[in-house]
């Protein structure tokens, strides 16, 4: 029988401060949702961050794989799935940060970790990774671009309201899981100005891309120039699947996830024996 999931659903939960009457902060609280998915004597942690429109249900396949033996954490952007999308403070890669820092914090999650995103999560991850590099011990980037150029019909569709704006992208087939306003303002101030070749660059922690063979919703090119601006980076290309690979071909991509974790896991805990192996050379006691 399948996990289920959403019985490993937590809530975090955000204080922010708006300006109240006289002046003086007025505290509001806002909810982060995450599944947390933790079996006992893990020590290895897999944080998914999702993509522009989603939830990290579409993380299911993966959380449902590796929660089996390892602690596997995927929270809800804001304005996403299940979690509150405040008018305050608005839309900021930084914001976008801190959040991700407040639910690792939370739940107390172990460093370092994994850090696994698709598509615009994989900006959020970069620069996650740039602030905190002690903290990540791999990043994985599937169906991630340079640059996040959404094509000209989503564009228009964005400008209509909701509820109008959500009937529309059900009736054209796209699977949305934010409302048109957090779509439009992530999109308005953070996702249309992101830049990520120069940012890439400064990247030096191992690094998986992960492409889908037939992925058009961004412009190839941009796909392309992504393993070639992150030093000694791998690239992975799933065949029969386009940009939500990680749904479409779960049994490759959690292939190729294990491929790029497992070998880290075995060097660190070869390591730890011979540095145990060095303290109890000839001469030397244990105790």
């Amino acid at each position: 029988m399948p996990l289920d999931v959403e019985l490993y659903r937590r809530t975090v939960y955000v204080p922010t401060s708006d300006a109240g009457g006289g002046g003086r902060p007025a505290k509001k609280i806002r909810r982060i949702s995450v599944l947390d998915i933790q079996p006992e004597g893990t020590a290895r942690t897999l944080v998914f961050v999702h993509g522009y429109g989603g939830s990290a249900l579409q993380w299911l396949y993966q959380v449902r794989f590796f929660g089996q033996t390892t602690r596997v954490v995927a929270p809800d952007l804001r304005g996403h799935g299940l979690s509150d999308d405040p008018e305050s403070p608005g839309y900021s890669m930084d914001g976008l940060v801190d959040d991700l820092e407040v639910v690792l914090d939370a739940l107390e999650v172990q460093r370092p970790f994994t850090l696994i995103a698709h598509s615009f999560g994989g900006a959020i991850a970069t620069e996650y990774t740039l602030r905190h590099p002690e903290d990540v011990h791999g990043l994985v980037l599937i169906g991630v671009p340079n640059r996040f150029i959404v094509r000209p019909g989503l564009r228009r569709l964005m400008s209509v309201p909701d509820p109008i704006f959500s009937r529309l992208a059900k009736t054209i087939g796209v699977a949305l899981y934010a409302s048109q306003r957090t779509l439009k303002g992530m999109h308005d101030r953070v996702m249309s100005s992101w830049r990520g070749s120069e940012r890439l660059e400064q990247l030096r922690v191992p690094t998986l891309v992960i492409l889908g063979h037939r992925d058009t919703v961004f412009l190839r090119e941009h796909y392309e120039d992504v393993p070639r601006s992150i030093p000694n980076a791998q690239q992975v290309i799933i065949s029969v699947s386009a940009h939500l690979v990680q749904l479409e071909r779960p049994d490759a991509v959690n292939r190729a996830i294990r491929r790029f974790v497992e070998p880290k896991q075995r060097d660190a805990k070869a390591e730890k024996q011979l540095s145990y192996r060095t303290q109890l050379r000839p001469g030397c006691s244990s105790r």
